[in-house]
């Protein structure tokens, strides 16, 4: 990711997005031991969940002849070493998403710069989790893209639970090292914050 606020330097890791920036404020949270917390929406069931492919050989399109075989290799041998890097970077960005939204929260004059801060550091994750195995963090990370695109001006108290719930499913899924799409209960998680987000983008 690019260089980035909160008075940090660049950090050495692959690039998943644009370069953002939040600002500062305590991190906000909200997950209860068990989960998110006690306001988070009742999951629906039968949600179709499709797995990103899981290696740079299979994403390559064209399959193996399209690229030389040993390069890919090592490329792939990088990313695997730095995997347990992947999970601080990752956490660090959620702390990083939660501030930003204590930022949106307070309704700064330039809100529409705030809610930017807040799209890119989603859009950075986004890119990155499938990378390391974590499918889950993708799928989330474009969720709460989403959901901050449809936020039109200030949010209301209802749209900005709506994303702190977002944020806290990706500590969640960090937290508990929940790899690739998270089995039944991220299929759960991801019905139910869909859910949530319609209903406050409605």
């Amino acid at each position: 990711m690019a260089g980035q606020a909160d008075g940090q330097g660049t950090r050495d890791r692959p690039e998943g997005g644009d370069g953002s920036a939040a600002a500062g404020g305590p991190a906000a949270r909200g997950a209860a031991v068990d989960g998110l917390s006690s306001d988070a929406p009742a999951f629906d069931d039968g949600v179709a969940f499709i797995d990103p492919p899981a290696t740079l050989r299979e994403k390559v399109q064209g399959g193996t002849a399209a690229v030389d075989g040993a390069a890919l290799a090592r490329a792939e041998a990088v990313i695997t070493a730095l995997r347990a890097d992947y999970l601080a970077w990752a956490a660090d960005d959620v702390e990083r998403l939660a501030r930003a939204l204590v930022v949106v929260e307070s309704a700064p004059p330039d809100i529409e710069t705030a809610k930017g801060d807040l799209f890119r550091i989603a859009h950075d994750m986004k890119g990155q989790g499938g990378s390391f195995g974590y499918d889950l963090v993708t799928v989330v990370g474009d969720r709460l893209c989403r959901l901050v695109e449809r936020i039109e001006g200030p949010p209301s108290a209802p749209q900005v639970q709506a994303v702190r719930l977002h944020v806290e499913a990706l500590r969640l899924i960090i937290g508990r090292r929940m790899e690739g799409n998270g089995g039944p209960a991220g299929t759960d998680l991801v019905a139910g914050l869909d859910r949530l987000a319609r209903k406050v983008t409605a």
